[in-house]
């Protein structure tokens, strides 16, 4: 049974029990607009008209586990099998001066009612057992047509959550819509609403733009819209600061005497779309890209070192996670340095790179990831790659078969210990095989280094 069918049955299992109770009960939201494009919903969301207690009481019925986390919102999560389920009770919303979350939560009595608070209309959707479609926004023939369109007007949309405004793009980014004439303006006439949503809400949507399918147009959406120079609140130290968004994205448009409007550099549409859609490679890229159109624009001399600094203050600034921050920066890093020395030794390069990583594995995985950045900035445009393929050949032909790390070598550190009888010996007899061979003075097979070994006794 594949993971989407059995994530669907339960989620129909759960509908099913709720209507046996003499409630309604239907799948919602993106799970129905996911169905109808033909995709794989990531989750089955379900709205009803039971309240939350006796949601919480048809659950135990069946020994399925609930979070009641967000029960004061309606919403009570199902978990059948690790996989959950979010039940929310018909309700509609009511926003104060918050810019994200609502004032208060109201019960109502249909589904109708329900969708009408849903962000856009290919979200206001909801699908019965039958299989019936309850559209009462037209969202069916806007996914059709490709269109991103709020449920209400989109002034007062995006006065009530300002979110919305950024999730309109990651949506047309994701499915390569179009949003719709009055809606993208109106994301225009609310940017003053982004000031009081934080920051970590709004690089969720941004990272799911850099990895959509269309991130261009995204990233493009951003900069017309304005978006990118959104203020939003980042806390530091218990406090909430105001932070320009992104203003750095405006060094992906064209430098300006070239350039009829707010539209990305030709580059910049190459470099990214030559690139797999892993988030640490996308961000690594599009910071790349920023700093190539600042060099253009400032005419600064070449200081890999400043651009280095620049990236961490926009990654710490924007709150990126650390573990993604530190790989971006290793693969930033190590390309100015590789597109600036045509004379690197490359085994010298891989030795002072294997320091970076606790085996091989995790090596090869970033270098691979750090030819695909260079390969697709070369082919995007950019002249500054002096000799790259001469040294990525080099680098594939050297890692092939050299090892960098000790449990690479044929012999492991027990086999060593039990011929030379001293374990504190083991270390540097390792490490004085893994040099013998990557200099081609020993090859890396157990006879061979146990004859080597002798010396030792």
């Amino acid at each position: 049974m594949s993971l989407e069918y059995r994530k669907r049955k339960y989620a129909e299992k759960i509908i099913k029990k709720l209507i046996k109770n003499g409630y309604e009960a239907f799948l919602v939201g993106g799970a129905v607009r996911d169905i109808i494009l033909g995709l794989i919903p990531d989750d089955f969301d379900i709205a009803t008209s039971c309240l939350p207690s006796d949601i919480v009481k048809i659950a135990s019925e069946e020994n399925w586990a609930t979070i009641e986390t967000f029960k004061e919102f309606g919403v009570v999560t199902i978990i059948i099998d690790d996989y959950s389920y979010e039940v929310a009770t018909f309700r509609s919303d009511e926003y104060g001066s918050d810019s994200h979350r609502p004032k208060n939560i109201n019960i109502v009595s249909s589904i109708e009612e329900d969708l009408k608070r849903r962000d856009f209309t290919i979200n206001a959707l909801a699908l019965n057992l039958s299989g019936d479609i309850i559209d009462p926004f037209n969202g069916v023939e806007d996914i059709q047509k490709n269109v991103i369109r709020t449920v209400k007007d989109p002034m007062i949309s995006f006065n009530e959550d300002a979110l919305r405004m950024f999730r309109a793009v990651r949506f047309a980014a994701s499915f390569n819509f179009m949003i719709e004439e009055d809606t993208f303006k109106a994301i225009n006439l609310n940017l003053s609403r982004t000031n009081g949503l934080s920051v970590d809400r709004i690089i969720e949507e941004f990272e799911k733009v850099l990895l959509a399918e269309a991130c261009t147009m995204g990233l493009s959406l951003l900069l017309k819209s304005g978006l990118y120079n959104a203020v939003c609140l980042r806390k530091e130290a218990r406090k909430s600061v105001e932070i320009e968004f992104f203003p750095e994205l405006r060094f992906l448009i064209k430098s300006q005497k070239n350039s009829e409007g707010n539209f990305l550099d030709k580059r910049v549409v190459n470099f990214i779309f030559d690139v797999p859609r892993d988030i640490v490679l996308r961000w690594t890229i599009l910071l790349i890209a920023i700093i190539e159109g600042y060099k253009e624009r400032t005419a600064d001399t070449f200081d890999y070192p400043y651009y280095i600094k620049m990236t961490d203050a926009i990654l710490k600034r924007l709150k990126v996670q650390q573990t993604k921050v530190t790989s971006i920066k290793w693969l930033i890093k190590q390309h100015f340095e590789v597109s600036q020395e045509p004379q690197l030794d490359v085994l010298k390069w891989l030795n002072n790179t294997a320091k970076y990583f606790k085996d091989y594995k995790e090596m090869q995985l970033f270098i691979v990831g750090l030819m695909n950045v260079s390969v697709a900035k070369q082919k995007a445009g950019y002249n500054d790659l002096v000799n790259f393929k001469f040294f990525r050949a080099k680098v594939y032909e050297i890692i092939k078969d050299t090892p960098f790390f000790v449990d690479q070598l044929a012999l492991s550190g027990g086999q060593i210990a039990e011929k030379v009888g001293q374990s504190d010996k083991v270390s540097k007899i390792q490490k004085d095989m893994l040099r013998k061979i990557q200099n081609n003075e020993l090859i890396n097979n157990a006879e061979v280094l146990n004859k080597y070994l002798v010396k030792y006794l």
